[in-house]
């Protein structure tokens, strides 16, 4: 269960400071595909700021080449407006600050059955889980170049996080 004393948790902490360096090093304001927002009072590609989405050049799993896809993701965790506009109206939250930033982080981690595993150190369980939300991640199959294994258990560590 996710309370205000495990978001707290050095385990809890580190999985976030990795996910956030490989994701968008950790800098809460980052663009897809570059750039910065400016203001976080919302998601930067909520349809009342107009700002178009970003094409992303990913791999295709089935063909090998390269293809051009659109996304909106925004912030540390690179969310994308339709999961921030889901979790926002789930967990009540009004803003794209860093607190909420992190907030969504942590339900998504929840709602991929990660969360324990991540509080408890089970650091390759909780990455095969986590993976399938952020491309950067070891065992992602999004097409975007995930980090090894080793690189995301040296910013873990370096982070404070503990193994199981």
């Amino acid at each position: 269960m996710v309370n205000d004393v495990n978001v707290q948790n050095k385990n809890v902490q580190a999985f976030l400071n990795v996910i956030g360096k490989f994701e968008s090093n950790n800098d809460y304001h980052r663009l897809v595909g570059g750039g910065t927002a400016q203001n976080l009072s919302m998601h930067p590609f909520d349809p009342i700021t107009g700002r178009k989405k970003v094409m992303l050049k990913i791999v295709d799993k089935k063909t090998g080449t390269y293809k051009m896809v659109p996304t909106t993701a925004a912030g540390r965790f690179q969310i994308i407006f339709p999961t921030y506009k889901r979790l926002a109206e789930k967990l009540n939250i009004k803003d794209f600050s860093e607190a909420s930033q992190d907030r969504i982080a942590i339900e998504l981690l929840a709602e991929r059955g990660v969360y324990d595993d991540v509080i408890a150190g089970r650091l390759n369980d909780a990455l095969t889980g986590a993976s399938k939300e952020w491309a950067s991640l070891p065992y992602s199959t999004a097409g975007q170049n995930p980090v090894s294994l080793n690189n995301v258990r040296k910013q873990y560590e370096l982070n404070g996080g503990t193994y199981a």
